[in-house]
């Protein structure tokens, strides 16, 4: 029968560092659930009923204790490799940018072809849509203007929309 933990949370900090540490850190989900856990197992729960009432794996919530022990609330702190580099660097996107700016009425089937075809970069066309988006521009028809539309055609459109309200 296993007895009490021996791990110790509070060799490298204290109960009021964690305190504070939970109240600033309501918005960081995987953080602040391990912050949680710390605090169940401060006050003398076992590491099985805290997985289970976060449901998590045993060995997960014991890892966090112990990297809690050993390097304080920076143990605690979710560490991702980072991923794959992305093949669009800045100067790749600057360039993208500028060619689009150039273009004109570029449809984002056309976008996909020059990059294919000039960068030798080859998307989807969702993630094309995505990139085109996150450079700034907006997928917006173009519609035809009226040489004699009024100056203040969207007040009378709003006027005429509430009368017929």
């Amino acid at each position: 029968m296993a007895g009490k933990s021996k791990i110790n949370i509070f060799n490298v900090m204290d109960e009021d560092e964690l305190k504070e540490e939970i109240k600033r850190s309501k918005g960081n989900g995987r953080y602040h659930e391990r912050l949680i856990a710390m605090k169940l197992f401060s006050k003398g729960n076992k590491l099985s009923d805290i997985a289970d009432t976060l449901e998590v794996s045993f060995p997960t919530v014991h890892s966090w204790a112990k990297n809690c022990e050993k390097y304080g609330l920076e143990g605690l702190k979710p560490n991702f490799g980072g991923g794959r580099p992305s093949i669009l660097t800045d100067e790749i996107k600057n360039e993208l940018e500028q060619r689009i700016l150039d273009g004109e009425n570029l449809s984002m089937t056309d976008v996909q072809n020059m990059m294919a075809e000039d960068m030798d970069i080859h998307f989807s066309l969702t993630y094309v849509c995505q990139i085109v988006r996150d450079l700034g521009f907006n997928y917006g028809k173009p519609r035809p203007t009226f040489k004699e539309a009024p100056e203040n055609k969207e007040e009378i459109f709003k006027k005429t929309l509430r009368k017929q309200i």
